[in-house]
Formats: structure tokens, C-alpha cells, sequence
């Protein structure tokens, strides 16, 4: 896997913010957490494509080394992707990236459904396995490439979305049959 791995230290000035919001109204407290999220803003591209690289970087490796990982090896890469993953789902969204944050939520059931539940890997053919650890790294490439969309594709986002959703969706209805 692979160890270079860049720590971004912000200042977390959301939570001052945020406290200042106790006894007011809701409106008054809405306005002081979108300028809390609006200061958070400028650093959050930088946050979401390091950890965007982080995800595409680990399944890509996890791919490439999947064949010689010990089983407890394999449990942690993938609890690291969906880890990742989950990350970037969460913020997505937030800060204007529906696309992402959906497909993220996507990866994060194919995780669970396929490789959290105990003893599932073990029911699982070998090849069958190393395909699901392919739909890992195209789940990761497709996130990769929705970040990479110029800032005003979020006009044309149900455009791009109903052409990539269902190739997603393909890709999870392929493996429930394994």
C-alpha cells in the first residue's frame, strides 16, 4: 500500500462557530453554520481530491497485490477503502459534489454487502472475489473522473449522472449473483 500520505492540519475554527449558534433562532444559527461551512470551503477541495487520491492510490494497490495478501491483510485495505470512502461521501455532498458523494455511498454498500459479513469472502469462488476487488478500483476510477468534471458540469449533473449510475448499479447487481 502506499505510505506517502500528506497531513493537512486546519484550523478548526467550525466548532467556535458553530457553539456560537446555542438560544438563537434557527435562522440566525443556519446563517452562522453556512459561514462556518463557507470558511471551511476554500480548503475543502484540498481535503477531497488528497483523500480522492488516497482511495484511488489504495485500490488500485490493493488490486495490483490482492493475490498475495493474507486474509487479515485483505480485511484491513478494505476497511481502509470503505473508510476513505465513506469520508469523501459524507463531505461530498456539502460542499457540491452530488455525484461523488453518491457513488461513494455506493461503494461503501458494495463493501459492506460483499466483504463486511462474516464469511461471505469464504462463500465467495476465487475468481468471483478478484473480480469484486476489480469493481473496488472501477468504483474508485469512476470517483476519480467526477472530480476531474470542470466546475459548471453541475448543470448538466442528471445528464452525467444517468449515464453513470446505472453502469454502477450494473456492477452491484453483477456480484449479488456470485
Amino acid at each position: 500500500m502506499s505510505n506517502n500520505i500528506q497531513v493537512i492540519n486546519l484550523p478548526n475554527t467550525l466548532k467556535k462557530k458553530a457553539s456560537k449558534g446555542y438560544g438563537l433562532s434557527a435562522g440566525i444559527a443556519a446563517a452562522r453554520v453556512a459561514d462556518a461551512i463557507a470558511e471551511l470551503a476554500p480548503n475543502f477541495d484540498i481535503i477531497l481530491k488528497s483523500t480522492e487520491e488516497e482511495l484511488f492510490v489504495e485500490s488500485h494497490a490493493f488490486e495490483e497485490a490482492y493475490k498475495a495478501l493474507t486474509p487479515m491483510e485483505k480485511n484491513k485495505a478494505i476497511e481502509r477503502i470503505a473508510a476513505l470512502s465513506y469520508r469523501i461521501e459524507e463531505a461530498a455532498g456539502t460542499f457540491g459534489y452530488p455525484l461523488v458523494g453518491e457513488i461513494c455511498c455506493k461503494l461503501c454498500i458494495f463493501i459492506k454487502k460483499n466483504f463486511m459479513n462474516v464469511g461471505v469472502c469464504a462463500e465467495k469462488s476465487r475468481s468471483c472475489e478478484i473480480m469484486m476487488v476489480e469493481a473496488i478500483r472501477i468504483h474508485a476510477d469512476v470517483i476519480h473522473m467526477a472530480l476531474q468534471l470542470p466546475e459548471g458540469a453541475s448543470g448538466d449533473y442528471e445528464d452525467i449522472r444517468n449515464k453513470v449510475i446505472p453502469g454502477i448499479d450494473a456492477i452491484h447487481k453483477r456480484f449479488s449473483l456470485c
